[in-house]
């Protein structure tokens, strides 16, 4: 018999239920595209054994802290080991995680709940040493999901079989290797206006480099304004000199002031993307930023992960996505970056060029040595070169990319829970 995960949800409307929370913001829980559910009213709950009460955190993960996310009702059934509750959240990021443990362990002492009926599914990479370190193990159910990872493999194969237009107005395209003279060495996606991406471009320019990389830099909106200080967004400065400090001495600072606002300021696209309703839309999804051109017309992608100057592993669909596109690639990414790619079973390029910029803890020397490495892949025609040598590495990539759905850890997880017996 196919294991079927029980999901209690409280409010229905019309015979359909609502998501838990629905009031706070929060959307359907994902748990469907992986497992047959039942979903459960409050008056079946006695008819099933086994019930989670499910909430996506998605957009807020410090929604279930607000005064009246949870009933009575609900408190009650979980003080009394009725249900459990599942909290799923796909993305990587969204806030101090460390905060919320200790908000979470309060919430579960101040109402005389279990810290066992708790299940937490997160993506993020260091959920059990913020846990461990914020409040230790108490005895909540942690698993860290590679939701992101799949997700974005698994909608790359379902563009291919549909064969559809998508809503940016192009089909996905699998690219397959080719012989071609490109107009761009590097290719650089950026959205968010970070500090190492923009002092990235900044060193890139100060070496002559930018010419040769068709780049990209957007804005979230709250993001337009704000610049050494000088604007606050809800009274709290989105970015300071400080931020950049990090990465240039203080008279490269004034020296390069010029640069930097540019790039702060600066709202560009990549040279070949395709124009689209909404210029944000382009960015950040895991079906975009596949557009067959823009890989068609430079050899090497300079990933710019989320994170990097903190050095806890942070690995996001930017990584996957010079490997999905035959791209060699160079990763502005925390320490041990390179080291955490292999283990997934991709191979990096450590044969044509020095990669020992991963083992450099130190943010601002590891910056200056991926500066230094693209300098010299920017040397002639070295990069067309390596290009044809890396062929095998990059077809192997890709397959590992296009087949890493197949890994399927959230159905897993989700059938582990299903067949668990409610004590």
């Amino acid at each position: 018999m196919d294991s079927i995960l029980n999901l209690l949800f409280e409010k229905w409307e019309n015979d359909i239920s609502l998501p838990n929370g629905f009031n706070f913001g929060c959307k359907d829980v994902y748990c469907h595209d992986y497992i047959d559910i039942n979903r459960i009213t409050i008056d079946e709950l006695q008819q099933f054994r086994n019930v989670y009460f499910p909430i996506s955190l998605n957009q807020d993960f410090n929604c279930i802290f607000k005064k009246g996310f949870f009933s009575q009702t609900i408190l009650s059934l979980l003080h009394n080991k009725k249900i459990k509750v599942l909290l799923l959240r796909e993305h990587e990021g969204g806030g101090d995680h460390k905060e919320f443990f200790k908000k979470l362990y309060q919430l579960i002492k101040d109402n005389n709940l279990h810290t066992d009926s708790f299940y937490i599914h997160f993506a993020n990479k260091n959920l059990i040493k913020y846990y461990t370190e914020s409040i230790g193990d108490v005895g909540m159910n942690l698993h860290i999901t590679d939701w992101l990872l799949e997700h974005t493999s698994l909608q790359l194969n379902k563009a291919i079989e549909s064969n559809k237009i998508n809503e940016l107005g192009y089909k996905f395209e699998k690219r397959n290797f080719e012989d071609a003279i490109r107009k761009f060495n590097f290719l650089c996606f950026n959205r968010v206006p970070k500090a190492h991406r923009v002092s990235l471009l900044v060193k890139l320019t100060k070496e002559g480099i930018i010419s040769n990389t068709d780049w990209s830099m957007l804005f979230a909106p709250n993001e337009f304004l704000p610049f050494y200080g000088e604007t606050k967004y809800k009274g709290k400065n989105v970015f300071d000199v400080q931020h950049f400090s990090k990465y240039f001495d203080r008279k490269e600072l004034y020296s390069l002031e010029k640069e930097l606002r540019y790039f702060f300021v600066t709202k560009k696209k990549t040279i070949y993307e395709p124009e689209s309703k909404n210029i944000f839309e382009y960015f950040g999804d895991t079906k975009t930023t596949h557009f067959k051109q823009s890989y068609d017309n430079s050899y090497c992608s300079i990933v710019t992960e989320t994170s990097f100057e903190n050095n806890e592993e942070h690995l996001t669909e930017k990584s996957f996505k010079p490997f999905i596109n035959l791209h060699l690639g160079v990763f502005l990414a925390p320490y041990k970056h390179l080291e955490r790619l292999r283990e997934y079973g991709f191979k990096t390029f450590g044969d044509l060029w020095d990669e020992s910029y991963d083992d450099i803890v130190s943010p601002k020397d590891r910056m200056d040595a991926v500066v230094t490495l693209i300098k010299e892949l920017n040397d002639g025609d070295k990069l067309n070169k390596l290009y044809y040598q890396a062929k095998d590495i990059l077809e192997y990539n890709q397959n590992v990319a296009f087949n890493f759905w197949k890994r399927e850890s959230c159905k897993e997880y989700f059938k582990k829970l299903a067949d668990e017996v409610l004590l």
